[in-house]
């Protein structure tokens, strides 16, 4: 739209228009680039419009010939049906989550390729059709994650400007953070001989503790639901059930050392502020978020097989499948890895250790039960077993751990 008559139209530099923030249109560098040490570009003084030929492809319809795109048909494809159906599983039918991707991602579809292959991957994993076209589209989804995965190396080196640091933000944000929980198996959730995504995740989470801060300002930030956000944090005088029963059955069990007694007590804060995050945002990607926020040190003792540390994954699972983010409850990397600690322990004890798992792994593969996102905070698995179960013994087992 042409600027009203009679007003000067302003120039900013493409940093600051980018972030929608005042610029002071001081050459050669405005304060905001001076200050930031970025590169201050200026559009053609000209006419604004003369400017938007070379960006137009990132704003064309999805329905557009792929030639302006610079996409295959293939991709095109993949990117028409999430604009049509694949952003609502993503995103849960969240139109605020959805208003954000739509406008922090899809306009880099164009300036950063890898992002594009990594929307169309995400798409292709949706693909449930058995059909030889069907096959194919996931065929496709498959060769395009290994060549973002390749391409990643790439793009990292590139991550010294605040646009090379949204895009490998953003590639990660989809390949660790969405594709690789509906990657149908190709990578299991945890192994003690072969990659896992418990490994793959690491790099995304070294990515966000190095890069986010210089993002935080802007928009995007919000996509990544950062733990640094107080709004996200359980109050300390809030009680949630279900973590303060964790807490007090590792205080009453753990015969470790003092260090991983502070690394799982760790985990079990992280559970309860994206616990607690989930129940206000009525929302489950907090609870994804809390995957890739795994420390170091709990990924480690995951990798040696410490009990606890296995336990927790097992009931991170179990919450992940009553949340409804495996697409495919009963066919799914969480759903097998609930089925792999359970054989494991019966192994050992006939049984379960704890009434809490128990009950955790009825509802997972004995039920259909599912739990709203903002009902997350009071969950208490075992109440939902009363009907069937006795609990008189409960509030003796609870005196009991916190002798």
């Amino acid at each position: 739209m042409p600027a009203k008559k009679g007003r000067k139209q302003v120039f900013r530099c493409l940093s600051c228009k980018k972030l929608r923030i005042k610029c002071d249109l001081a050459r050669p560098k405005c304060e905001y680039c001076a200050h930031t040490k970025r590169d201050c570009i200026y559009p053609n003084e000209g006419n604004e419009s003369s400017t938007k030929p070379t960006n137009l492809a990132s704003d064309l319809p999805l329905t557009q010939t792929s030639k302006l795109l610079s996409v295959t048909q293939d991709e095109l494809r993949a990117l028409k049906f999430f604009d049509e159906k694949g952003k609502f599983i993503v995103a849960f039918k969240n139109q605020r989550y959805i208003d954000m991707w739509m406008s922090e991602i899809t306009p880099q579809f164009q300036s950063c390729p890898t992002v594009r292959k990594d929307s169309s991957v995400l798409t292709s994993s949706f693909s449930v059709d058995l059909s030889q076209t069907g096959q194919k589209f996931f065929e496709l989804g498959v060769r395009l994650l290994k060549e973002s995965i390749n391409e990643r190396q790439i793009i990292e080196k590139k991550a010294t400007s605040f646009f090379g640091i949204k895009h490998l933000l953003t590639s990660d944000l989809i390949t660790f953070g969405c594709i690789l929980f509906y990657n149908h198996k190709l990578v299991p959730l945890l192994s003690f001989n072969q990659v896992d995504i418990i490994t793959l995740t690491q790099q995304y989470r070294e990515a966000r503790l190095k890069h986010l801060e210089q993002i935080q300002a802007s928009s995007i930030s919000a996509l990544f639901f950062p733990s640094s956000n107080p709004l996200l944090k359980a109050p300390e005088e809030s009680t949630l059930w279900f973590t303060e029963m964790l807490y007090l059955e590792l205080s009453k069990n753990h015969g470790g050392t003092e260090e991983e007694l502070e690394t799982l007590k760790g985990f079990i804060a992280l559970l309860r502020n994206s616990i607690f995050a989930m129940s206000v945002l009525r929302f489950p990607f907090p609870l994804l978020a809390c995957f890739t926020n795994f420390s170091d040190e709990f990924r480690v003792l995951l990798h040696r097989g410490n009990k606890f540390a296995l336990r927790f994954l097992f009931i991170y699972s179990c919450l992940c499948v009553v949340s409804r983010i495996p697409l495919h409850r009963n066919d799914n990397i969480f759903t097998d890895y609930i089925l792999w600690y359970k054989n494991r322990v019966f192994l050992e004890n006939h049984k379960f250790d704890y009434p809490i798992d128990a009950q955790l792994f009825y509802l997972v593969t004995r039920s259909n039960f599912v739990i709203d996102f903002g009902d997350m905070s009071h969950f208490n698995p075992l109440d939902q077993g009363k009907k069937f179960i006795n609990l008189d013994w409960l509030q003796d087992y609870i005196a009991t751990l916190k002798q």
